[in-house]
C-alpha cells in the first residue's frame, strides 16, 4: 500500500508543479525578480482555487484562470482522480494499521494517527526485526553513523562534506525521511502542547539556543525574531522536530516489541493448554483401553 501511496503522491506533486509553472508564466513570473516568490505563490493559489472549485481572489486572477480554462479543467479532472485513489489507499492503510501491534499508541499520543503508523511500517517493515532503535532510526533517515554526529544527514546533504562511501554506510533516503516527516514529525510538533513530546521539544530548543547561537542570526549577523519579537530559527525548530520524532519512534519501537512479546506469551499459553488437553485425552483413552483388557 505504501508503494502505491508514494506513487500517487509523486504523480500528484509533479503535475501540480507543472501546472503551477504554466500559470506562473501568465502571472509574469521572473525567477530573477525580487517578487519571484510572491508571484509563484500567487500562481499556486490560483491552481488551488480551481481544484477546490473556489472563486479567485480578484479579477486579474480570474482572467488568468479563464485564459487557461481548458488546461486547468483537464488538470483538475486528472488530479481529482488521483486524490480519490489516494484516499482509497490511505483508508485501507489506516484500517490495516489499527490491527497492528502497538496500535494503542495512536489513542495515547496527540498528533499521531493510523496513517502515521501505516507509513512507518510500510517504510520499515516489522519493527521487531530491529535489534535496537538506532537501526530503526537509520532505516527512516534519522540515524547518525560514527563520525557524522555533528549534523543531521539532511544538513550534510545540503552542505556537503561526506564521501560516496559515507553515504553508502549511512543508508540515508531523503524520500523515506520525507514520508516520515509529513505524517509523523509535523503532526507531533503541531500537537506538542497536548503530548509529552512538547517538553522534549522545548528542552532541545533551549539547548541549541546555547550551543548553536549561529542558528539564530541571519547572514548579516542580525538576530532572527518572530512576530512576537522572540528569538526564532527554522533550523533550530527542524532540529527539535527531528529529536521528538526519534523520541517517539523509540516509544513506538518499545511498545511494538512489548505487544509482540504479549502475543507470543498468549499463543504459548494457549498451545500449552491445548497440549495438556491432548495429553489428558490420550491418557484417558489409554486407561479405557487397559480396562478392556482386564477380565471381568
Amino acid at each position: 500500500w505504501q508503494v502505491l501511496r508514494k506513487f500517487i503522491i509523486k504523480v500528484e506533486v509533479e503535475n501540480t508543479n507543472r501546472m503551477n509553472a504554466l500559470v506562473a508564466r501568465y502571472c509574469g513570473y521572473d525567477p530573477t525578480a525580487e517578487d519571484a516568490e510572491k508571484v509563484w505563490t500567487r500562481a499556486g493559489n490560483i491552481v488551488k482555487r480551481v481544484i477546490s472549485s473556489k472563486s479567485q481572489s480578484d479579477d486579474d486572477d480570474q482572467n488568468i484562470a479563464d485564459r487557461l480554462q481548458g488546461e486547468l479543467g483537464a488538470f483538475k479532472v486528472g488530479v481529482g482522480a488521483y486524490l480519490i485513489r489516494r484516499k482509497e489507499i490511505e483508508d485501507a492503510m489506516m484500517s490495516a494499521a489499527l490491527t497492528l501491534p502497538a496500535a494503542s499508541i495512536i489513542e495515547n499520543t496527540a498528533g499521531f494517527n493510523a496513517i502515521g503508523l501505516a507509513v512507518i511500517v510500510g517504510e520499515a517493515g516489522n519493527l521487531s526485526n530491529y535489534s535496537s532503535v538506532r537501526k530503526l532510526w537509520r532505516r527512516l533517515g534519522l540515524g547518525m553513523a560514527q563520525g557524522h554526529e555533528s549534523k543531521a544527514y539532511s544538513t550534510w546533504r545540503k552542505e556537503g562534506g561526506l564521501s560516496a562511501e559515507d553515504w553508502t554506510i549511512a543508508g540515508y533516503s531523503p524520500t523515506r525521511l520525507a514520508q516520515i516527516y509529513g505524517v509523523v514529525s509535523v503532526p507531533l510538533a503541531m500537537h506538542k502542547k497536548k503530548n509529552k513530546y512538547g517538553e522534549i521539544y522545548d528542552k532541545r530548543r533551549a539547548h541549541t539556543k546555547v550551543t548553536h547561537p549561529e542558528w539564530y542570526v541571519d547572514k548579516k549577523g542580525k538576530a532572527k525574531v518572530n512576530a512576537k519579537g522572540e528569538p526564532s530559527s527554522a533550523h533550530a525548530a527542524n532540529d527539535a522536530i527531528r529529536i521528538i520524532t526519534k523520541a517517539f519512534l523509540f516509544d513506538l519501537w518499545k511498545c511494538w516489541n512489548q505487544s509482540m512479546t504479549n502475543v507470543k506469551n498468549t499463543v504459548s499459553s494457549a498451545e500449552d493448554e491445548q497440549s495438556k488437553v491432548k495429553k489428558g485425552v490420550a491418557s484417558s483413552q489409554q486407561v479405557k483401553s487397559r480396562a478392556k483388557l482386564v477380565p471381568a
